[in-house]
């Protein structure tokens, strides 16, 4: 292991303390109430299946990474089908999934590939648009049309900016501090939402979710960004501040769109990918929607794919 290496894993692991000696003194001042201290650690044990999966990949090879995030992806798409009901028709979401694979394409390839990777989503998105054309039918075409350009551009193009972010100059560095941040906002955002939440921020879609909380996340989040600030030195305060804000807003904002979808079909969680936990789609929400804003960001002033 580089020094890299021990460093990414140090804070892993100072950050992971410290967010249990917090739920320690949670747990003891708040012993009543039985179901918020289930969900806390049940949401803070969920991390356990998460982090490895990707840090460990991200740290040794960038092939291997890209690999594992297009297995997400799929997932995501495989949960996406089944809970709006497109993978009754398997042909149409096979067709789905390898426009999906389509756009992973160039992330392979890696950075030298960042045009076709900007433009492979037109064309997965027209091959999922000429299938009523192909099948010459029209009954529920618009549903199925929609659901598809959807789940293949949302957690295939979206998503896929993660692993493309790492194709990129100092790109371990970018990927850790937009998964960590991600996380931590994650963690933050829920632990102020049930200690000081008042005001719902969404009462319609996540009841849970508060004002009081979005705000802690967002303030421990751009705290968080100035701890690893050393990992990549070359991005200016002011940057860091917007870049950590992005994260922090844009990870809310992911959260309530697949709540959305999830309130509009009917349903509480996405499924039981994550034991415990749920969905592939109820942890990686945040980040399938924060990713590209980030990676446009930072490579907008940075020029990190060049």
């Amino acid at each position: 292991m580089d020094d890299l290496d021990n460093v990414i894993l140090l804070i892993i692991s100072i950050i992971m303390v410290c967010f249990l000696m917090l739920l320690l003194m949670i747990t003891v001042t708040r012993r009543g109430d039985k179901k918020f201290l289930k969900s806390m650690w049940v949401n803070y044990f969920s991390w356990f299946f998460i982090i490895p999966p990707i840090i460990f990949p991200l740290l040794y090879s960038r092939l291997f990474f890209v690999v594992v995030f297009h297995v997400i992806s799929l997932l995501c798409l495989r949960e996406f089908s089944r809970i709006t009901g497109l993978w009754h028709d398997k042909k149409y979401t096979i067709v789905c999934y390898v426009a999906l694979c389509i756009i992973y394409w160039p992330v392979y390839l890696g950075k030298s590939a960042y045009g076709a990777f900007q433009a492979f989503p037109i064309f997965a998105i027209t091959a999922v648009l000429l299938i009523p054309v192909m099948r010459d039918e029209y009954m529920h075409m618009v549903q199925k049309t929609s659901l598809g350009m959807l789940g293949v551009a949302y957690f295939g193009w979206f998503l896929a900016h993660v692993p493309f972010l790492r194709n990129s100059n100092n790109g371990v560095e970018l990927v850790f501090f937009l998964v960590l941040l991600a996380a931590v906002n994650n963690a933050s955002g829920y632990l102020g939402g049930a200690l000081l939440g008042k005001r719902k921020l969404a009462p319609h879609l996540r009841p849970d979710r508060t004002i009081e909380g979005a705000l802690v996340g967002l303030i421990v989040t751009i705290g968080i960004s100035f701890g690893i600030k050393f990992l990549i030195p070359f991005v200016s305060v002011i940057h860091l501040v917007l870049a950590a804000a992005i994260i922090s807003v844009g990870g809310t904002a992911g959260d309530l769109v697949i709540s959305f979808i999830k309130r509009d079909i009917g349903i509480k969680g996405a499924g039981e990918a994550i034991p415990v936990y749920g969905g592939i789609l109820d942890r990686f929400d945040s980040l399938v929607f924060t990713a590209p804003l980030f990676f446009h960001f930072i490579n907008n002033f940075y020029g990190i794919i060049h």
